[in-house]
């Protein structure tokens, strides 16, 4: 059981096992819980848990672990109880109450060494006889900081962001630059102190190393911090969770929130504590992907960038967001559009910029994709929004 991924069937509510449980589980400073029911096939069967990193299935490397439970025999209906803890010892990472009893596993296997990551699959499987029956995927959204700060801490994810050696996110990464770096000097002008949500290694850096305000950095990427108070020292640092921050109301004059909105459970909440720390009048400078980008609208999906991206939104859901919460829109625009894609290909479309054409010689055509971004922003890859709090 251990090492096979199988197909997820995350959303549904019943099976021919199975039903009852959820779409989702989501932990946020607690033990996340979920009841449902089992028809066991017949004598000798089964119901485990079986939990890896969302993405490619690695064992052992990305596998948190399997257990086992025996179910009662003779294939009668019975009611189950599951609860994840990833607090404690990861031995116990999951605990299963066959009818209000707990269970003990016949069988398990876990990674004392296993990094908590933003989703995990979560795999609920009924077998009979050691043949596996039914499996049904949930995924798990992790919205705790200290669960996460050792992930974050491993990752080299603000490395691999400059496009070192991919052409595409080279110039991605460089278009971002410019454009951010020429929203800064116009609506952050005046201001004393603006906040960097989400930071990493801050693209405040990327543009220049000094401002005429103070920026301040959040986020749960200790090593990165670390490089920006020594590498940096005009800088503040601040360990914190992008959706809730350690500052009172009104501390900034401005707030930063780069590709962040998409990687928080609640784009809602987080929204208003960034608007919660700016003053009255203040600027806040978004971005994040778009959920209805070309190929996604080609494809008839809303497929995310990242399988680590829970709230990607659409040009359109993004305007609701903002004026729903107070937020004045000045100014937004695209970044990237997708294209040169093969209409009459069969199954998925994708963006060959990105892919078979991500090489130096398309490097203008790829310049030219950014631009058109501008132009089309409701199917823009990216997407940048300024907004004001009102009040000023």
């Amino acid at each position: 059981m251990g090492v096979r991924s199988g197909k997820s069937d995350g959303g549904q509510v019943s099976g021919r096992c199975l039903s009852g449980y959820p779409h989702a589980l989501v932990v946020k400073g607690d033990r996340p819980q979920c009841e449902l029911t089992v028809n066991p096939p017949g004598p000798e069967s089964t119901f485990g848990v079986d939990i890896y990193s969302s993405g490619p299935h690695v064992h052992p490397e990305r596998h948190l672990g399997y257990r086992i439970y025996p179910l009662p025999a003779g294939g009668v209906s019975c009611s189950l109880r599951v609860t994840l803890d990833l607090y404690g010892d990861p031995s116990g990472f999951v605990t299963v109450e066959v009818e209000g009893v707990p269970g003990v596993p016949v069988d398990s296997w876990h990674n004392p060494d296993f990094i908590v990551s933003p989703v995990l699959d979560v795999a609920l499987v009924v077998s009979s006889g050691g043949r596996e029956l039914e499996r049904v995927q949930i995924p798990c959204y992790v919205h705790d900081g200290s669960l996460l700060e050792r992930y974050y801490a491993q990752e080299s994810h603000q490395e691999a962001y400059s496009g070192e050696g991919n052409v595409f996110l080279d110039v991605f990464h460089r278009e971002r630059v410019r454009v951010l770096g020429r929203l800064f000097r116009r609506y952050f002008d005046g201001a004393e102190r603006v906040v960097d949500v989400g930071s990493g290694y801050s693209m405040f850096r990327c543009i220049q190393e000094e401002w005429t305000f103070q920026v301040t950095c959040c986020d749960l990427d200790e090593p990165a911090l670390r490089v920006i108070e020594r590498e940096s020292p005009g800088y503040r640092v601040a360990t914190a969770d992008a959706a809730s921050l350690p500052f009172g109301d009104g501390t900034f004059d401005g707030l930063f929130a780069g590709e962040i909105l998409e990687h928080v459970v609640d784009p809602r909440a987080a929204l208003r504590e960034w608007k919660r720390v700016v003053k009255p009048g203040g600027i806040l400078i978004v971005t994040t992907p778009n959920a209805a980008r070309l190929m996604n609208r080609v494809n008839r999906c809303r497929e995310p960038v990242n399988p680590e991206h829970l709230s990607e939104l659409t040009y359109r859901e993004l305007w609701r967001l903002f004026e729903g919460e107070g937020l004045k829109v000045l100014y937004s625009r695209g970044i990237h559009l997708e294209f040169l894609f093969n209409y009459f290909r069969r199954g998925k479309k994708i963006d060959l910029l990105a892919t078979r054409f991500n090489r130096p010689a398309f490097r203008p055509l790829i310049r030219f994709s950014m631009l058109l971004g501008a132009l089309a922003r409701p199917f823009a890859y990216n997407l940048v929004f300024v907004l004001e709090k009102p009040g000023g």
